[in-house]
């Protein structure tokens, strides 16, 4: 965790570090509104990951990689649009499979496997800098719900969904195109601790619990993904800049 904050505290000196790049291009208004669509490429962290299996204790309740999609509507507030308020929704599955396929495209992971359902949604903030600029890089951070399920896995069967609240950070860098800028590409990398804040476990037979609280392992099973994200950007209420009549 102390790793991840000072992870953090650098990105946000680096961010910070280069608004003066473009400060001489400010060819557009900022956007009131920007929506942005991902693809997600993900990787399980802290105790999420896991491969071990064996006949003896019936698997595990680990994942390794995943794919997923992410709908994220931003509004600019203040007049630079500088601060931006997060709301966001996304689809991922995670998966812990033993076979040789490429792990992002697995769609039907080989017995015996663990395949997670995760929706999530998420109510942040984030700073951009240069928002009338062509190039912007941001960072910001928010409050995640999360609803975990495996209808498919290698310890007990299937796993009923859990809600676990967890929070983000996020950063990331967009650059539009065209004489309005209404449209644009973005490659993000977000890390979400998705039981921060909640836990459980349930040690009865048979039980098909989540299982990430003290009670099963003698230790709060910490779970996380890290994703990365590539899509597009939509900038609604983005005009070209006005220019000074002499």
């Amino acid at each position: 965790m102390k790793n991840l904050i000072k992870s953090v505290f650098l990105l946000s000196i680096f961010l910070l570090s280069i608004q003066n790049i473009y400060s001489q291009n400010l060819p557009y208004t900022p956007p009131v509104v920007t929506i942005n669509a991902n693809f997600n490429g993900n990787l399980a962290a802290l105790d999420f990951y896991g491969t071990y299996y064996s006949e003896q204790d019936q698997g595990n309740y680990g994942a390794v990689w995943g794919r997923g999609a992410s709908l994220n509507f931003k509004f600019g507030i203040g007049k630079n649009k500088s601060f931006r308020i997060l709301a966001g929704f996304e689809y991922n599955k995670m998966i812990n499979a033993n076979d040789d396929s490429f792990p992002f495209f697995t769609i039907d992971p080989k017995s015996p496997a663990t395949d997670y359902d995760i929706f999530t949604g998420v109510l942040g903030g984030e700073y951009v800098t240069k928002p009338r600029c062509p190039e912007r890089f941001y960072i910001g951070g928010g409050f995640t719900t999360n609803r975990i399920s495996a209808p498919v896995s290698n310890k007990n069967g299937p796993i009923d969904p859990a809600y676990r609240f967890g929070m983000q950070v996020h950063g990331g860098y967009e650059y539009v195109f065209g004489q309005k800028g209404t449209f644009g590409i973005n490659i993000g990398l977000k890390f979400n601790y998705m039981n921060l804040f909640n836990s459980g476990s349930d040690l009865s037979p048979g039980n098909a619990n989540l299982n990430d609280g003290v009670g099963l392992f003698g230790f709060k099973r910490k779970i996380a993904v890290t994703s990365l994200n590539l899509g597009v950007v939509f900038n609604l209420g983005q005009k070209p800049f006005p220019t000074k009549k002499r």
